[in-house]
């Protein structure tokens, strides 16, 4: 027969064991990155391959894409970079979403925004696709996953990993 403090014991330790997996679902599902509004953004331009301008309601606004690092002008795989960037946003609207580990805007004042076409996050194919590298030394909370990304471009040398490196 199992003694009360026993039982005691045992209770305790599946509370905490209960409470553990609770606040571990708890901080996934508020560390994923959620749209800033259920409103769309429409593409105006492709600047590079890691910024863009979007309006929404007659408002134009600079998105730095985070996460992502793409080589600048005049750099290997510059075009490239911008060109499949053009590609996978097309002319369709966009959603923006922030994250909850970083800021709103940067120094010059651009948007920080996770990019979704349709359930396409953007930001993740650019990395994949080798279009551009994963922008690591800013925290966001999908920085592991595209490390992880980037890790597998490199190795199948894809995209400026096989043309710049």
């Amino acid at each position: 027969m199992i003694s009360h403090k026993k039982k005691s014991g045992i209770f305790t330790v599946i509370f905490v064991v209960v409470l553990v997996v609770l606040a571990n679902l708890i901080v996934e599902k508020s560390s994923t990155p959620e749209a800033v509004r259920s409103d769309a953004y429409q593409l105006v331009r492709v600047i590079d391959g890691d910024t863009i301008e979007v309006s929404r309601n007659g408002k134009v606004e600079s998105v730095r894409l985070l996460g992502v690092d793409a080589p600048e002008k005049d750099r290997c795989f510059y075009e490239e970079s911008t060109r499949t960037l053009a590609e996978l946003l097309g002319n369709n609207s966009l959603v923006l979403a922030t994250d909850p580990i970083n800021k709103d805007k940067d120094e010059y004042s651009r948007l920080l925004r996770y990019v979704y076409k349709g359930d396409v996050l953007i930001n993740e194919v650019l990395i994949k696709e080798g279009a551009a590298k994963h922008l690591s030394f800013f925290p966001i909370t999908l920085n592991d996953s595209f490390a992880e990304l980037e890790k597998q471009a490199k190795e199948n040398n894809l995209g400026l990993w096989d043309k710049c490196y």
